[in-house]
């Protein structure tokens, strides 16, 4: 990651672990500018492990401001689980969220990432739909392009005519570029090689990549 782009992973960043909460998961407090001080908490429990997960966006006082809901139910007995990051681009005076809930299913992990910005004292999505994939998909954060603006790419892989799922793919990859009140797709390329990750992809693209959020978020994993 280029130095004036500062990444706050999970464990780089406050968080703590509620001890009595049925609902209540990962927490961490940010510090936005026109808001002041923001907890944000995933809630991942429930009585039914069939209900989705959902991102708070509270006030030190308990005020809410903001809930983020994911579509992504649970399938018994596994929930959906949720994770999130607070990212730092050192050229845009807020913050980003990104929160990533996952589902295991067949061979592969389910995912749904969503976006969350500050803009004008306003708490946001920066996309206008959550982005669903799975385990051979991936989500880059970094600087882009010969303006090297903060921006995120997502490699979505390609199944061809006769290839089972993990044989290698074509892959087309989305830059989506901050303009100022959201991300925006810039670009869309395809690779025309086939690849067995999308590391391969990200190197054919031309996009320095360093790791996927998806994995990094994945709340079935080890991280």
């Amino acid at each position: 990651m280029r130095s004036y782009v500062k990444l706050a992973l999970i464990n780089l960043i406050a968080c703590t672990w509620a001890s009595l909460a049925s609902a209540q998961g990962q927490q961490a407090t940010i510090s936005v500018p026109g808001l002041g001080q923001i907890i944000v908490t995933a809630h991942i429990r429930s009585p039914k492990p069939t209900s989705s997960p959902f991102l708070t966006f509270e006030t030190v006082n308990k005020k809410l401001l903001k809930r983020i809901d994911f579509a992504l139910e649970g399938i018994d007995p596994y929930p959906s689980l949720l994770k999130f990051t607070v990212i730092y681009p050192s050229r845009k005076p807020s913050p980003l969220v990104v929160g990533v809930a996952s589902l295991p299913g067949g061979s592969a992990l389910n995912f749904e990432t969503a976006l969350v910005t500050f803009v004008d004292g306003q708490i946001t999505e920066a996309i206008p739909e959550h982005i669903e994939s799975h385990s051979l998909n991936a989500l880059c954060f970094g600087t882009f392009g010969k303006d090297q603006n903060a921006g995120f790419v997502y490699f979505d892989f390609l199944q061809g005519d006769g290839e089972i799922h993990y044989d290698p793919h074509r892959y087309e990859a989305t830059l989506l570029r901050w303009t100022g009140a959201k991300f925006t797709k810039i670009d869309t390329k395809r690779t025309k090689n086939k690849y067995k990750t999308w590391e391969g992809a990200a190197a054919e693209l031309g996009y320095p990549c360093q790791y996927d959020l998806l994995e990094t978020l994945n709340s079935y994993g080890a991280n």
